[in-house]
């Protein structure tokens, strides 16, 4: 999941203690087998994700529908 979420390598090198995405959080959670962690993660990125999905999709309805009529 975290290589879909898109440069990830870039955010892995740059990434510090202090500094850690939501992508390497996952991503040290799984390697060290903490699947509790990982799993409040991809929670929290569902929680991210699903209503933007949701905005777009109802952007794209509105979208077909001007340019149809």
């Amino acid at each position: 999941m975290t290589l879909s979420i898109g440069e990830f390598n870039l955010t892995w090198m740059l990434h510090t203690p202090l500094t850690k995405t939501l992508p390497v959080g996952l991503a040290d959670a799984y390697a060290s087998m903490r699947l509790e962690i990982a799993s409040a993660y991809t929670l929290v990125f569902l929680i991210m994700i699903i209503p933007l999905l949701v905005g777009l999709q109802l952007a794209a309805n509105l979208t077909e529908r001007r340019f149809k009529s």
